[in-house]
Parts: structure tokens; sequence; C-alpha cells
């Protein structure tokens, strides 16, 4: 395979799939899906779940409402950004290598980092709630 081939691969894949509705795309070699908004969307990433093994839900408030416009970074165990999003959600979808991770969010004023192993076979799922903005 020549050497430009993976270079070139790399950036017009996320040019050609990021256009998409939602966001589905392939980040740093990630593939992953992001969106979420109206039925048509989560019908289609609910579809597509099985593709991938990490599973995101972003809610705020007492009746657990979807939320958009996540900053999201998910790093391995070295400490290396594997994903950035600075609009996730309200459902993203990542296909890691197995492995242990810190996914760190920010929403508003809420900030957070938490570990998360993806194991082979078997989806891990963090469902991440924020409280709504002060008014």
């Amino acid at each position: 395979m020549h050497r430009i081939a993976p270079l070139v691969r790399g950036l017009l894949v996320p040019i050609l799939l990021g256009s998409t509705v939602g966001s589905w795309a392939v980040a740093a070699n990630v593939p992953y899906i992001n969106g979420g908004i109206g039925r048509g969307e989560v019908k289609r990433i609910e579809a597509s779940q099985g593709e991938y093994n990490l599973r995101l839900t972003f809610s705020e408030g007492p009746k657990n409402e979807y939320v958009t416009n996540v900053v999201l970074r998910i790093a391995d165990s070295q400490g290396r950004t594997v994903l950035a999003l600075d609009d996730a959600g309200p459902l993203t979808q990542v296909k890691l290598a197995p492995g242990r991770y810190s996914v760190s969010t920010r929403y508003g004023d809420n900030e957070r980092t938490q570990a998360v192993e993806v194991r082979a076979g078997a989806p891990s799922e963090l469902n991440l709630h924020y409280q709504p903005p002060a008014k």
C-alpha cells in the first residue's frame, strides 16, 4: 500500500462522513456516531448500536431531558485523547479497542471525569446526567 493512502483516508473519511445527519465520522481512527435529535435520528443510532461498544447518553434535570453541546474528551490509559467532540449528545456511540478509558465531559458549569472499562463482546454504557443551569 502506498504510504500516503492512510493519510488521505484519515483526512477524507471524517470530511465525507461528518456531513450527514447527526455526526457519523471517524476521529483519530475511532469510529463514532453522535446525534439523536428527533425520532428518525434516534432510530438510526439505535439501529447501529451493535457496531459500537461504548454508548453515552447525556441528559439533565428531573425529567432526564436529552442535552446537546456537551464537550466530550475520551482518553486512553496512557492519557492520549482518542476522541474529542465539542458538540456531543444527546446520544454518542464510540467503537474503541478493549481497555480502560477516561471520559471527561463539560456541560454548562458541570464538569466530570469518569473511568470506563471497554471489554470485547460487551458494550459499556454511561448515562451522564447533569443539573440544569442556574437561572
